[in-house]
């Protein structure tokens, strides 16, 4: 007997070639008399590597691997089959012994060389351990549709004997399953219950947007690794595939976020103050409220300087001073000021908007005019020139940006954004068209009040040159002696916008026109 075993091991080294790599090979054993498969000597078996073959030689298959990890294999004559794999991202230790397994075959590792072998040679050359390599492993591949391979790894890794092995490709959606039949037999019905025990429901949004409650609900069952959501934008519908337990949570994640949401209603007066004289450096708020009735108005503090635009002149520049404040100013409060303020300038109303916006959501207010403009652009070619004109637009006047957020406490952040501009000139391009200069005024910031509460933006200065000429008609037109009967004068005016803004938050249930009093536009002075 001694002599046939003799007799073996110098066939099998005889009859085997080697491929060069260095080497990684993790060993667990089913039982204490099993052999350590190889010990870690490398990274060569660690590399992940993606493989498509169908019916191949299994030694070309090895001499690939070989070449992949950079690995010396030795195989023994009698190893031989064909090999059909499709495996994305595995580690060569994985691909290994997946071959090994699924065609009775063996390995060892000595001395950085991996021998391989058919079950019957290991067995030959290590009678002591009395069992085959694998003993009685099977390979089953299953392919995922709804069950992320991570999450079926962290079950079926609980499940699979000491020598058994779960491999995942994330790629493909399939996990390679090698144990022995009874174990995999008991994870193929685990599986069953993670993949065809999964429910679909279609929820029907009415205020929500379906794409934004799909990226909310895949932080939620993504983390579970079971189940699948997509979103229908043309219907607003979201479709969740998921256990039993995770739909009803999806559930109510929904019904708590498809909710109406909530608007602000924002009315505004405009207001152009005509300085007189003796106020051209403008209004003095904080004395304006001092004398009020009202304890609120006189302790109001004034806080904030509005920035200016580059660009502006030193005239308009005045506006650095202006101020803003809030306070909850009652309508006849509001009466009294408004009449204050006639008493140092003329006042005009020029607008009175009132605009309803979704909560987080930009609210634009434009009065005044759009100036257009012609750009000329040539294109020069080898033989010929192209030009195309084009016409533009500036806006010129009174704008106002709000972005109103609303708070769960009966609190509205405004992100206020008011702007004054005015054309003072043109400017005349070399290829004839005139490009409108604007003087621009401008402000932004964001402040926190209460729902019904009055803001007050003033500051916003600039000044207006006027041009008047005056005569007798007909006579006027007369060329040289027409200047006898006519005159000229130019003048100076100092004007102040100031606008009183009041959110209001609304539900959108009942129609604006129908609201109570309180939400009424501001009464007129």
């Amino acid at each position: 007997m001694k002599k046939k075993v003799i007799f073996i091991i110098l066939f099998f080294l005889l009859s085997t070639s080697a491929c060069f790599f260095p080497v990684y090979l993790r060993a667990e054993t089913a039982t204490g008399n099993l052999p350590p498969k190889a010990e870690a000597a490398g990274e060569g078996l660690g590399k992940k590597i993606s493989l498509n073959v169908r019916d191949m030689d299994i030694i070309e298959v090895l001499r690939f691997l070989a070449d992949q990890g950079n690995l010396n294999v030795v195989t023994s004559q009698s190893v031989a089959g064909r090999v059909t794999l499709v495996l994305n991202n595995i580690s060569i230790n994985n691909v290994l012994d997946i071959i090994m397994v699924s065609n009775g075959l063996a390995y060892k590792q000595e001395n950085g060389i991996i021998h391989i072998m058919t079950q019957n040679e290991y067995l030959a050359v290590h009678p002591q351990y009395g069992k085959k390599f694998y003993s009685d492993l099977e390979v089953k591949t299953v392919k995922f549709s709804y069950v992320k391979p991570s999450y079926a790894f962290s079950v079926l890794d609980n499940l699979k004997s000491k020598a058994g092995k779960i491999i995942i490709d994330e790629d493909s959606g399939q996990v390679v399953i090698i144990d022995t039949k009874q174990n995999i037999a008991q994870m193929e019905e685990v599986i069953k219950d993670m993949e065809y025990k999964l429910k679909t429901r279609v929820f029907s949004l009415m205020y929500a947007e379906a794409s934004e409650i799909e990226a909310i609900l895949k932080t939620k069952l993504d983390a579970q690794g079971v189940g699948s959501i997509q979103a229908d934008t043309r219907s607003n519908q979201v479709i969740v595939r998921a256990l039993s337990d995770r739909l009803k949570e999806a559930g109510e994640i929904i019904r708590k976020l498809d909710k109406k949401t909530k608007q602000v209603l924002i009315e505004a007066r405009i207001f152009k103050l005509t300085l007189n004289p003796r106020f051209d450096m403008g209004i003095d708020w904080q004395k304006a409220f001092s004398k009020s009735s009202k304890e609120a108005l006189r302790s109001l503090s004034l806080v904030g300087s509005f920035p200016i635009a580059s660009g502006i002149s030193t005239a308009a520049a005045l506006g650095t001073v202006g101020k803003f404040s809030a306070g909850n100013i009652s309508e006849d409060e509001f009466a009294v000021e408004v009449k204050a303020l006639k008493q140092v300038s003329k006042v005009t109303l020029l607008a009175n908007p009132r605009i309803t916006v979704a909560n987080k959501e930009e609210a634009n207010i434009h009065i005044g005019d759009k100036l257009a403009y012609v750009t000329t652009t040539t294109t020069t070619g080898q033989t010929t020139s192209t030009t195309a004109e084009a016409v533009s637009f500036v806006d010129v006047g009174i704008k106002l940006n709000v972005i109103p957020i609303i708070n769960d406490e009966g609190f509205v952040t405004l992100k206020i954004k008011p702007e004054i501009s005015s054309k003072t000139g043109d400017y005349t391009t070399p290829t004839g068209n005139a490009i409108p200069l604007i003087n621009t005024t401008q402000a932004e910031t964001t402040v926190v009040v209460k729902d019904g509460t009055t803001i007050i933006i003033g500051g916003l200065r600039k000044n207006e040159n006027s041009h008047t000429s005056k005569g007798i008609p007909l006579l006027m037109d007369i060329p040289v002696l027409g200047s006898l009967f006519k005159s000229k004068s130019d003048s100076l005016t100092k004007t102040e916008i100031v606008i009183f803004l009041k959110p209001q938050v609304i539900s959108g249930e009942i129609d604006i026109i129908d609201r109570k009093p309180e939400i009424m536009p501001f009464k007129k002075y």
